[in-house]
């Protein structure tokens, strides 16, 4: 799994039942002309596994323990398709179960979300004041 980690403050911001998709933010801090949100995205989202708030997190990769847990409780075994996404947040472990994970960075406001509803806009990210979403490094 590749890495990602900061120390910021996340939320769950938004999630759509229909697309199957979950954003956690850390929001942009005041209205510095630098500040930018932190959004990391999760597509083809299958299992949930959080707490509302995280301060500080890291991606990790499930304990071969955890990852049988996390088959057992969503009776999908992880493969190509389907992956658990381990997030470790104050010595404490939470799980999303997804088969993408895309992190950017944006100036969007706190009613506007990243999650890609094609149908619905046909804004770009740019237009959106979105970044390009980058791979966790």
């Amino acid at each position: 799994m590749k890495s990602f980690c900061s120390p910021r403050r996340f939320l769950i911001w938004d999630y759509s039942v229909s697309h199957a998709q979950l954003l956690l933010r850390s929001a942009k801090e005041g209205e510095a002309q630098n500040s930018l949100n932190i959004d990391l995205v999760f597509s083809g989202v299958f299992y949930v596994e959080l707490r509302e708030s995280l301060n500080g997190i890291r991606l990790v990769s499930p304990t071969q323990t955890e990852l049988a847990r996390l088959e057992s409780r969503s009776r999908i075994r992880q493969d190509g398709t389907h992956t658990f996404f381990g997030i470790l947040s104050n010595g404490e472990r939470f799980f999303v179960g997804a088969s993408h994970l895309k992190v950017a960075e944006n100036t969007l406001g706190p009613k506007e979300t990243s999650l890609d509803f094609p149908m619905y806009s046909s804004e770009t990210d740019e237009e959106k004041g979105g970044r390009k979403g980058v791979s966790p490094p």
